[in-house]
C-alpha cells in the first residue's frame, strides 16, 4: 500500500504525508478613494500545489518604501477552510492611507 500512496502523492519517499505546497500567485493592487483618504487594495490568491489538502494559512502582506523600511504590515486568515488540492483562494486586503509604498511582499504563516 506504500508504493501505491507514494505513487499518487499522498506519502513522500519516507513514508510521511507531503507538506502542503502553498503560494500566493496574481498580485494586483488598485487604489481607492477611502473615508480617510487613499486606500491601497490587493488582491490575488492563494494555490495548493500540493496533493493533499491544506490548512487555510494566515496571509501577511508588508507594505515597504523607497528607503526598505516596513511602512504596513497586515495580516489575515484565508477564508473558507482547507484548501483542497489545486485549489487557488482569492484574496483581497485594504491597506488605508498606506503612504509612498514602493512594493509589497506577501508571506503565508501557518495558523496555530
Amino acid at each position: 500500500a506504500t508504493m501505491l500512496y507514494r505513487a499518487v502523492g499522498l506519502l513522500d519517499e519516507d513514508g510521511a504525508a507531503p507538506a502542503p505546497k502553498l503560494e500566493v500567485s496574481g498580485l494586483e493592487n488598485e487604489w481607492a478613494d477611502g473615508a480617510n483618504g487613499l486606500e491601497l487594495i490587493l488582491k490575488g490568491a492563494v494555490t495548493n500545489r500540493a496533493a493533499v489538502a491544506a490548512p487555510a494559512p494566515y496571509l501577511r502582506i508588508r507594505l515597504y518604501d523607497q528607503k526598505g523600511d516596513i511602512v504596513r504590515d497586515k495580516r489575515q486568515i484565508v477564508e473558507g477552510g482547507p484548501i483542497a488540492p489545486g485549489e487557488a483562494r482569492s484574496f483581497s486586503m485594504r491597506f488605508a492611507d498606506p503612504g509612498d509604498v514602493a512594493r509589497a511582499l506577501p508571506a503565508l504563516e501557518p495558523v496555530r
